[in-house]
């Protein structure tokens, strides 16, 4: 049995020897490579001749250095008609591949020419854009990116340098496809009023690029404060008034107030704590004041960001008020303290009212209280000149407030004495100017008594002599049907005392008891 064996080897082997010197190398060519991807492609080949040979592999092979050989990455694909497709993976994205289709035989591998082409795929892009929904501790950062069809992973980072120093991760993150991709982040715990920078990172498997840096500020600072005028100013009580702009932060509000700008009192307006971004009017209503005192007062306002303060004003409050509520302010001369300005009220202090009376003849037959406005126009007389009333309403003794009286012919004479004496008192009594007393007026007006020329009525009914001459009133009695009264004149510097009819209509200034 042996020797059919070794007699059958011999001629398979020199079968064998004879077909390798009749083959020769296979004729091979490369197809073009397509459907190109990030890490796959498609190539293959045609077999034209087999070189007499059985093909025993076939397929391609590829290097990225331009000498593709088997020994370096190949496929073994199936034959069919001579030709094959070969599907190339495991590539690299964004990565210039050469390639070449190869055939074997008893003979040796036959090669195609090299086909290259390159992966797709990139290095992602990317830009900041405007940070949105900027709020003072929070914000949402914008920016697109394009993954150039490689799976990207996003971060925005963030701080107050270009250190940045924190990090948000977008809801997009990671990105794909090769458009850009629209990415967003919320972040919170900022700091309002700050400014920040922020940028994109985006990686993928080719490398880590950053974005543009961009920036915003957070809304908010210390909070603006504007003391303003008092109001509802009486004996004892007031409403401080002002504005807050708490620059979008939670901002507590106080009023300071006292006799010096130690203030060393606080009231809370019913408007605090207050937010948003535009100036918010803030009051406080006060109670217990001391009547006749200059009282400071300003605006404390906080935030987290720190305190302001408005700046310091000031408010008096007034000495006296008549039945209708009229308030009045006092100066002192010497030993006398005065009102400062004419008596206005319609009522005795008791709440009686006192006649009006406009008509002229009424008034001229009166032997009773009554009182009228110069020119019967209270609108326009009222505030500056105060009432005309004839003597019958002096001598109630109840038409100035309690505590107060009209003034005795010797409280005049006290008064024109320490000024001086007749001839300089009047000047030092007048208002300053020339808005009521006209051009000739000499006043210096250094007491504060603030004499102004409201006119008379006279005994007749007409009115006289307003803008040129002020007269009031004294309690006492000259004869049984004149009384004493005080009169200043324009173009004068004199305080003349004199005798009138009691029917005449003059001013009254109260004096304190």
């Amino acid at each position: 049995m042996k020797k059919p064996v070794r007699f059958l080897a011999a001629i398979i082997a020199v079968f064998l020897l004879f077909a390798c010197n009749e083959a020769k190398l296979p004729v091979v060519t490369t197809t073009v490579v397509t459907d190109i991807s990030t890490t796959t492609a498609l190539s293959g080949g045609v077999i034209t001749d087999d070189g007499g040979g059985t093909i025993m592999a076939n397929g391609v092979c590829w290097d990225t250095i331009g000498r593709p050989k088997i020994n370096d990455s190949i496929t073994v694909d199936t034959i069919e008609s001579l030709s094959f497709t070969s599907h190339l993976s495991g590539l690299s994205p964004n990565t210039t591949y050469y390639v070449k289709a190869y055939a074997s035989n008893i003979a040796g591998t036959g090669y195609g020419s090299i086909e290259s082409f390159t992966t797709l795929g990139g290095e992602p892009s990317s830009t900041a854009l405007d940070a949105s929904n900027i709020e003072p501790h929070s914000a949402t950062l914008n920016g697109t990116v394009t993954p150039n069809l490689l799976s990207t992973s996003v971060n925005f980072e963030y701080g107050t340098s270009t250190s940045y120093g924190n990090t948000a991760s977008p809801a997009q993150s990671p990105v794909t496809g090769e458009t850009a991709v629209n990415v967003t982040a919320d972040i919170t715990d900022l700091t309002p009023g700050m400014t920040y920078h922020f940028r994109i990172k985006a990686e993928n498997s080719l490398g880590i690029i950053y974005s543009n840096d961009m920036t915003f500020t957070t809304p908010g600072k210390v909070p603006d404060a504007e003391a303003e005028d008092v109001t509802s100013l009486k004996l004892n009580t007031v409403t401080l008034n002002g504005a807050v702009n708490p620059n979008y932060l939670s901002t507590t509000v106080v009023f300071e107030f006292g006799t010096t700008t130690g203030y060393g009192n606080t009231a809370i307006p019913s408007q605090s704590a207050i937010t948003g971004s535009i100036p918010v009017n803030v009051s406080a209503d006060l109670s217990g004041l001391t009547s006749g005192t200059t009282y400071h007062y300003r605006i404390k306002a906080a935030n987290e960001l720190g305190t302001t303060t408005s700046e310091d004003l000031t408010f008096k409050t007034y000495v006296a008020a008549d039945a209708d509520n009229n308030y009045y302010y006092s100066v002192t001369t010497g030993t006398q303290t005065w009102m400062q300005e004419n008596l206005k009220t319609t009522s005795y202090r008791d709440g009686t009212a006192i006649p009006l009376v406009t008509d002229n003849t009424a008034w001229k037959n009166l032997t009773a209280p009554g009182y009228c406005w110069y020119n019967n126009d209270e609108t326009k007389n009222k505030t500056v000149y105060g009432a005309l009333y004839n003597w019958y309403t002096v001598s109630t003794g109840k038409l100035c407030p309690a505590g107060w009286h009209v003034p005795t012919n010797s409280e005049w004479i006290t008064l024109t004495n320490f000024l001086g004496g007749e001839s300089l008192a009047g000047n030092k009594l007048k208002e300053a100017g020339s808005t009521h007393w006209g051009d000739l007026n000499g006043g210096t007006n250094e007491t504060g008594f603030t004499a102004l020329p409201g006119g008379n009525r006279k005994d007749d009914g007409s009115f006289a002599d307003n803008g040129t001459t002020g007269l009031w009133w004294s309690s006492s009695t000259a004869l049984p049907t004149s009384s004493y009264y005080a009169v200043l004149y324009s173009g004068s510097g004199s305080l003349v005392r004199g005798g009138n009819s009691n029917v005449f209509g003059f001013s009254v200034r109260c004096i304190r008891d």
